[in-house]
């Protein structure tokens, strides 16, 4: 089956994607972005049990990047790069 066209200009029939789209959405690839990171971080919570990976005593609801984002944004999803940890111990690794 054919892809479904649309009429363009004097009757010419030109396929759907040939059709200029409206402007994107700005926002969408930050929150493409957002919603992976979402995503990786509630699998690393699991994987980890909910305990601080850092302290191993406190519940872990936070996802710390081990090289911050600033640096590496590349990084932002990649497993490797996420420690689960708590609240005291995340804010203690941003304090250095």
């Amino acid at each position: 089956m054919l892809p479904r066209s649309k009429p363009g200009l004097h009757g010419v029939h030109q396929h759907k994607s040939a059709i200029p789209s409206p402007k994107r959405d700005e926002a969408a690839p930050r929150k493409w972005r957002r919603n992976k990171l979402a995503i990786a971080q509630s699998k690393h919570l699991r994987q980890s049990k909910h305990l601080c990976e850092l302290c191993g005593l406190r519940l872990a609801e936070e996802l710390h990047h081990i090289v911050p984002l600033n640096v590496a944004m590349h990084l932002a999803a990649d497993p490797s790069n996420h420690q689960a940890v708590c609240k005291e111990c995340h804010a203690q690794a941003h304090k250095h």
